[in-house]
């Protein structure tokens, strides 16, 4: 198959402009509520376990059931979003939300498939100031996934 270009600069642009600086904000926010003066950090240490493992597992959930479910929304509306405009076509720019409506269930269930074992590794092992640049080597096959997912589902 041809190389698309334009698809490849749009899903760069999402990257640099979209993904880069949530994943950021997502990481120190989320590590900032568990650390142990914080609420979250305390409410861990009244379990009766201590020790990485929960910190992990409320850093995994929290990623998992409150992040990834509006960010894959987001991505599909902003893909949209960048592809009206680098097709200069303000009728594209309703396609995120069809294709949201498309490949939404089907994305969350690929996304569980990958994320939660990638996210337990990138929690438990790595420090916190470079857990955005291991997401983002996992993302790299993410993003290739969620690129044919939102270019097939357009197409539609």
């Amino acid at each position: 198959p041809k190389y698309d270009l334009r698809r490849g600069l749009v899903m760069a642009s999402i990257g640099f402009a979209f993904t880069a600086p949530v994943l950021h904000t997502w990481y120190d926010l989320v590590n900032g509520f568990f650390a142990p003066t914080a609420a979250g950090g305390q409410w861990l240490a009244t379990l009766p376990i201590q020790g990485k493992l929960p910190h992990t597992l409320a850093l995994l959930f929290c990623d998992q059931m409150l992040f990834t479910p509006v960010v894959v929304a987001a991505f599909y509306i902003v893909n949209g979003f960048a592809n009206a405009v680098a097709n200069l076509d303000p009728r594209r720019l309703t396609q995120g939300f069809k294709t949201l409506r498309k490949a939404y269930i089907s994305t969350l269930i690929a996304n569980y498939r990958l994320w939660p074992a990638a996210q337990i590794i990138n929690f438990l092992f790595v420090p916190v100031y470079l857990q955005t640049l291991f997401s983002n080597m996992v993302g790299l096959i993410w993003n290739c996934y969620l690129s044919l997912s939102a270019y097939k589902n357009s197409k539609k």
